[in-house]
């Protein structure tokens, strides 16, 4: 196996960096977990269930409810009980009303204090596949001066070259965990 040179050592872990980035945009969803907690503002709406924002979650730290029913208190001082009040859906990231039956309506009614994503050792593989052709096609479209190419003509034959970042069959992997809603 030839050895990288360190100039491709830098251009492939920028690469890397910038495809997930885009694909973290594309899906509109903190995919691989990070070292500080999400806080996130749920709006009540007469269901038994609170949707977050982010998922899967990897650890959930508290719900609380805000206290008064207007704006003039902007407090979270009531902590609901976990398995009490509610119980998480880690995978799915909705939050289900247990004791309390349904979420009182309210905007910004609740405040959940958790940490989203897959933890760096249990990524999704079709997720992990997705981001790997994108970055080889990147790496093909960067090393064969093919990046700025729109067309080319051989022969009686005009190529017509993609421009979209995530190639076909990477996009089909990646949407998946994108949000649709």
């Amino acid at each position: 196996m030839p050895e990288i040179e360190d100039a491709d050592r830098n251009m492939l872990s920028s690469l890397i960096d910038k495809v997930s980035l885009a694909i973290k945009k594309y899906t509109d969803r903190v995919l691989v977990v990070q070292s500080t907690s999400t806080t996130e503002y749920l709006s009540g709406n007469g269901t038994a269930k609170l949707i977050l924002h982010d998922w899967p979650v990897n650890s959930f730290t508290s719900l609380k409810i805000r206290d008064g029913s207007d704006f003039s208190s902007l407090s979270y001082n009531t902590t609901l009980t976990a398995n009490t009040d509610y119980v998480v859906d880690y995978e799915s990231g909705i939050i289900r009303a247990v004791g309390v039956g349904m979420w009182d309506d309210g905007y910004r009614k609740y405040q959940a204090i958790y940490k989203p994503g897959y933890a760096a050792n249990a990524i999704p593989d079709d997720l992990k596949l997705g981001t790997l052709i994108t970055i080889q096609s990147l790496w093909k479209k960067i090393n064969t001066g093919m990046f700025s190419t729109t067309s080319q003509q051989i022969g009686d034959i005009n190529l017509v070259y993609s421009q979209e970042l995530f190639p076909d069959e990477a996009k089909r992997l990646i949407d998946n965990y994108r949000r649709l809603y």
